[in-house]
């Protein structure tokens, strides 16, 4: 009797061992949609199901090698009952990670969708190409991520003007684009007979200064470059701030160069900050650059590098519309993988009106 129990114990254990290796170790495929950890622990749950109760088999106590058999399997099958339990209790671990996985998983797609959102309403607020008799204006707009720091807006002023700003935001992302946005709400507030670039880059200033006074003092403000210009095609100048931005660059009549320096600070730090006025004259016709500090990273991080091939690209396009200086830079941009920094960049052709 207890030869025939034995035998069919080992017979029993000798098919579960097969079928084990056989339900842990296949391929997964849509009839076997657990993972290999989850066969594992449900192996280890129908072992100790089916050799727990072999602890409570009456086995007879006279016969020595009976008694050291009921030993064993009593002891086996504790063991197994244990691993029964602990593999329960990784089956509820389990469990919860995949709903914390899931959870995520939603939170993530919802972040993204949200993301995609402000992408659209950032992009929606640029303003498209302006052109008139005498001046045209075109921009470019290349986020490092879905959103930007960087934004920029202009106007037709009268036919004969047009007033251009040029910021970026310290950082980039979420945080930088949501100031950009309310940079460019409280600019377009503006009413639209304010067009001298000097009240325009104080009236900012203070603004932001205002805006992150609290942020400051706990050194979490947010400062912001900006370029503020105002072109005037019947005075055949340009009237101009810089605050903290990178130079731009305008080639008079084919001729001559000038970087455009004249301003002051980087906006946002000082309240009662003062900024200087520059001025630069054309005879017959113009063209000018600005560009973002994301730019520099495309010419090996170096403004003097950016500088030259600004001055490249407007030699080469000088008999050309505006069309040509974009679409160079576009070219020029899309050959790098990843772009580590939002770029702006605005072109802006003027003639004598």
């Amino acid at each position: 009797m207890i030869e025939e129990y034995v035998l069919n114990v080992c017979f029993l254990l000798t098919f579960l061992f097969v079928y084990a290796k056989w339900f842990i170790c296949r391929p997964l495929t849509a009839a076997s949609p657990f993972p290999v950890r989850q066969k594992a622990a449900i192996v280890i749950v129908v072992f100790g199901a089916l050799l727990f109760p072999l602890a409570w088999i009456d086995w007879s106590a006279d016969d020595p090698l009976s008694m050291d058999l009921n030993h064993a399997l009593a002891a086996l099958a504790a063991l197994i009952g244990g691993m029964a339990s602990s593999a329960a209790a990784c089956l509820a671990v389990l469990r919860r990670i995949d709903a914390i996985r899931n959870r995520l998983m939603l939170n993530e797609h919802r972040m993204l969708r949200d993301m995609e959102l402000a992408r659209r309403i950032q992009q929606s607020v640029l303003p498209a190409a302006a052109e008139s008799a005498c001046i045209t204006i075109k921009g470019l707009h290349i986020p490092s991520g879905q959103v930007s720091g960087d934004m920029y807006m202009w106007r037709l002023v009268q036919g004969d003007k047009a007033l251009i700003i040029l910021t970026d935001v310290m950082g980039h992302g979420v945080s930088s684009s949501l100031v950009s946005m309310y940079i460019h709400a409280y600019l377009q507030s503006m009413p639209e007979n304010v067009i001298d670039p000097v009240d325009i880059v104080k009236q900012l200033n203070m603004r932001l200064c205002g805006l992150f006074q609290t942020e400051a003092e706990g050194g979490g403000a947010m400062y912001c470059t900006a370029v503020c210009l105002l072109a005037d095609a019947r005075r055949r100048q340009v009237e101009y701030v810089n605050a903290g931005h990178p130079y731009g660059m305008m080639l008079s009549d084919g001729e001559s160069f000038d970087e455009l320096v004249q301003g002051g600070m980087t906006l946002g730090i000082d309240a009662k900050a003062d900024f200087q006025r520059g001025t630069a004259a054309f005879r017959r016709n113009a063209r000018i650059i600005l560009f973002t500090d994301g730019l520099f990273e495309v010419y090996g991080a170096s403004p003097a590098a950016t500088s030259q091939r600004m001055r490249e690209l407007l030699e080469a396009c000088g008999g050309l519309d505006t069309d040509c200086l974009i679409r160079e830079l576009a070219n020029e941009l899309s050959q790098g993988s990843h772009m580590p920094d939002d770029i702006c960049v605005i072109a802006l052709d003027i003639k004598e009106a």
